[in-house]
């Protein structure tokens, strides 16, 4: 999360944000995104291929995507199901420095 200084400044971060995670990670999947208040609406537009044969599923929803990616006014494109593992990510936690920052592991425990 990134926090600006005001509005203004927060509009000029997101292309260079956007073009810093491109150069830099470009197998990363990135979205800049304002945090949104209120119920969450996710992408702004989205479709859903469904069907019995995933191998025809994937042909239609590529087609739909190309269709999105020649229109000018869309960006980021992208689909959600599983990705390769190249993509995937792992964190490990440093126990020592969690406990010196106060932050555990453990689930909590609601009553």
């Amino acid at each position: 999360m990134v926090t600006a200084h005001s509005v203004k400044d927060r509009e000029k971060l997101i292309p260079v944000l956007n073009d810093l995670l491109h150069q830099d990670y470009p197998s990363i999947r990135t979205r800049i995104t304002r945090l949104e208040n209120g119920p969450p609406v996710g992408f702004p537009v989205q479709f859903r291929v469904s069907g019995p044969k995933s191998a025809l599923v994937r042909h239609w929803a590529e087609r739909v995507a190309k269709v999105m990616r020649e229109n000018p006014d869309t960006v980021n494109v992208q689909f959600d199901w599983d990705e390769p593992a190249e993509r995937s990510v792992h964190f490990e936690v440093d126990q020592t420095q969690a406990r010196r920052l106060n932050i555990t592991s453990r689930k909590s425990q609601t009553t």
